[in-house]
C-alpha cells in the first residue's frame, strides 16, 4: 500500500489527538474513495448525456441500411490504417 502524507494546522492535529478512538487514516481513505467514486460516476454521467445528445440528432431512416461496423472500420482505417497520411 502506498503512503500519502498531508499537512494539517497544529490546532487541528491537537484536536485529532484528543480523539484517539478514531482511525484517521481509515477515515481519510474512505473519504478519498468516496470522492473518487463521485468523480468517476460524474464522468460516466457526462458521457451518457453526451451520447444521448449526439444520438438524438441521428435520423434513423438515414442510417437504417448502414452497417455501423463497416463505418467504424472505415473511419479507423482513415485515422490509423493504410488510408492515413
Amino acid at each position: 500500500m502506498a503512503t500519502v502524507s498531508l499537512r494539517v494546522p497544529d490546532r487541528l492535529k491537537e484536536k485529532m489527538d484528543e480523539h484517539d478512538e478514531i482511525n484517521w487514516s481509515a477515515l481519510l481513505r474512505a473519504n478519498i474513495e468516496e470522492e473518487i467514486e463521485r468523480l468517476e460516476s460524474r464522468n460516466i454521467g457526462h458521457a451518457v448525456a453526451v451520447s444521448e445528445r449526439l444520438s438524438s440528432g441521428i435520423d434513423e431512416e438515414d442510417v437504417a441500411d448502414e452497417n455501423t461496423a463497416d463505418t467504424i472500420r472505415e473511419w479507423r482505417n482513415k485515422r490509423y490504417g493504410a488510408d492515413s497520411d
